[in-house]
């Protein structure tokens, strides 16, 4: 998994509690002597082994190098944990958008400063781990890791996985639901799919930066399917040839017409998207996965470039 490591985490000054998810609780701490601040990720290891997606997590933070992906600068296993020492980063996304509301995201802001920033980083680091073979499957803003210089990186990589070519058939349970591709609602077991569902998600937390607000808020798998479908339409054998073929298709779903997204935004948050912005959108939530725009594509979209500047962080 890793050499085993000089450092005990009784080496650090724990300063804070900073979360817990699925697969851990985070710290923030220092070290001792370079007082370097860091993120302890401490994952509670079972009886039988280390947790695949603990390991998961560390093998892929060790082989990427990205600006807008986090540092690891140890794992230290002791005590049947195991803690993943990384770059310390100031709040996620979720927690930006939330403190700092409209007021600190205005139509100005988000457009020049934090949607078009954070999202052409999203999309750095997306299309570095899509090139090097990695497909994350749980992107969303709680996932996204902001510095106070507005540095973006792209974090939680204990349900990514690598892929090849032929592409594998894997598990549909992945992703929170609120960003969850429709081809995987649509899919029982085992499915094949791609970087797309990624792209998928990219879209929703787009939305959300404009919004504000998630822009699906579902209570079920169904909920979500059927939300997907009142907004962008109900798919059909034209729009998706592959769609008559998934495991939950159904002749009886309610037939929607696709809504006027820039409408519809303005309704619910007073947000007139512009048509670059509407565009960009749209092409990250193509019902087809095999036609949605990829990272490297949606970087060169003209939305990054109508008289408007993009933040490059060294």
């Amino acid at each position: 998994m890793h050499k085993k490591s000089s450092q005990s985490s009784t080496s650090y000054e724990i300063l804070k509690r900073c979360g817990e998810g699925s697969y851990g609780v985070v710290h923030k701490a220092r070290h001792p002597i370079t007082k370097r601040i860091v993120a302890i990720k401490t994952v509670q290891a079972p009886k039988n082994g280390y947790p695949r997606s603990c390991l998961r997590e560390v093998y892929l933070l060790k082989r990427m190098n990205h600006v807008n992906l986090p540092k690891l600068y140890d794992v230290i296993c002791e005590d049947r944990q195991v803690h993943i020492v990384m770059e310390y980063f100031d709040m996620d996304l979720y927690s930006y958008m939330k403190q700092s509301g409209r007021p600190g995201m205005t139509l100005g802001h988000i457009k020049l400063c934090s949607s078009k920033s954070f999202l052409h980083q999203i999309l750095s680091g997306l299309e570095y781990c899509h090139s090097h073979g990695i497909i994350h499957r749980d992107l969303k803003p709680q996932n996204l890791l902001i510095r106070m210089n507005g540095r973006l990186c792209i974090t939680d990589f204990g349900l990514s996985r690598p892929f090849g070519i032929p592409l594998r058939a894997y598990t549909p349970k992945i992703a929170t639901l609120r960003y969850k591709a429709p081809e995987l609602l649509l899919s029982r077991h085992c499915c094949f799919y791609s970087l797309g569902v990624d792209m998928w998600g990219v879209g929703c937390i787009l939305a959300e930066m404009m919004l504000l607000h998630p822009l699906f808020s579902p209570t079920s798998e169904l909920d979500q399917l059927l939300s997907i479908f009142k907004m962008f339409g109900t798919p059909n054998a034209s729009l998706w040839p592959g769609y008559p073929r998934m495991d939950f298709y159904n002749v009886h779903y309610p037939v929607w017409s696709k809504k006027d997204l820039r409408q519809c935004f303005l309704k619910r948050s007073g947000f007139d998207m512009s048509l670059t912005t509407m565009h960009l959108l749209e092409l990250m939530m193509v019902y087809d996965p095999g036609d949605r725009i990829t990272a490297k594509q949606a970087m060169l979209h003209p939305f990054f470039y109508d008289d408007e500047t993009i933040l490059v962080w060294e």
